[in-house]
């Protein structure tokens, strides 16, 4: 039986896709880095970068391998606040007719599915710290 554990991770945005920094390529879609597999200096350089948008999250991994498994929820939630920040507020195909955010908008930019619940949850958040 796979017992999954939470390790910290950083979840990365490029505003460029394709945009290198510490010998990997990013995109504009969500990609997720467990710490352990970065060095302090790189994730120093990361967080500092204009290019990118850095998040703090937890994913889940298997114990014993420690392969990645999925984001946990925290971690998903904070992937799609990312992305809603990431979507052009002029553009009103990424925009539902009560303001919130369009949940394919956010799918194309953070790789994996999201649910109504999910973006709801976010973009309360996102409300909520305004």
């Amino acid at each position: 039986m796979i017992k999954l554990i939470k390790v910290p991770a950083l979840s990365v945005v490029s505003s460029l896709e394709g945009f290198r920094r510490t010998d990997r390529a990013w995109g504009k879609k969500a990609i997720t880095v467990k710490l352990s597999e970065l060095t302090e200096e790189e994730i120093a350089l990361l967080k500092h970068e204009p290019m990118l948008i850095v998040t703090e999250v937890e994913v889940e991994v298997d114990e014993e391998s420690t392969e990645l498994v999925e984001l946990s929820n925290t971690g998903r939630i904070a992937a799609i606040k990312v992305a809603i920040g990431q979507l052009d507020n002029s553009d009103a195909a990424l925009w539902k007719n009560d303001g919130a955010p369009n949940t394919t908008a956010i799918v194309a930019l953070t790789g994996f599915t999201v649910s109504a619940a999910e973006r709801n949850a976010a973009w309360a958040e996102i409300q909520a710290a305004e």
